[in-house]
């Protein structure tokens, strides 16, 4: 998947997706998720984010969840 593969739209999407994957005592996700497969440590899974957000997780998804939240 390369750095073009999505849009912050579909990060968005994809990064509410994840919010419901199931994770263990160990921090590992207990379903595959997109290409990450059962087992994977789930802060493997929040570097990918972090790597194809053009500002970094916490700014594009983080950050803009809890300003929108406050917008309610």
């Amino acid at each position: 998947m390369g750095m073009s593969s999505y849009s912050l739209e579909d990060l968005r999407r994809l990064w509410k997706e994840f919010a419901e994957v199931p994770i263990n005592d160990d921090d590992a996700i207990e379903r595959a998720f997109l290409s990450f497969e059962a087992g994977t440590y789930r802060f493997e899974i929040w570097h990918w984010f972090d790597d194809m957000c053009p500002n970094g997780l916490k700014r594009d998804l983080i950050d803009a969840e809890e300003h929108a939240e406050d917008q309610l």
